[in-house]
């Protein structure tokens, strides 16, 4: 899983596609975070690794360091 540090919420998820190609990753079609991250986190990994929700977030970049962290320490 890609660093979420000096990188766009966009790149970030279209690279989950290859590090997860086991798991139904959303697509990405618009900027909407928010949405696209209640899906992922939804998927089987991030489930087993208690991927936190975006809904208590209002920092796209946290969020995705978090989500990050939580993989990486469970992995």
């Amino acid at each position: 899983m890609i660093l979420p540090y000096g990188i766009s919420f966009d790149d970030w998820a279209s690279s989950l596609n290859i590090d997860f190609p086991n798991d139904n990753i959303p697509l990405l079609y618009n900027s909407d975070w928010k949405s696209f991250g209640e899906v992922l986190v939804s998927c089987e990994s991030f489930i087993s690794n208690s991927a936190p929700s975006p809904s208590s977030y209002n920092d796209v970049q946290e969020w995705m360091m978090d989500v990050y962290l939580a993989m990486d320490d469970n992995s």
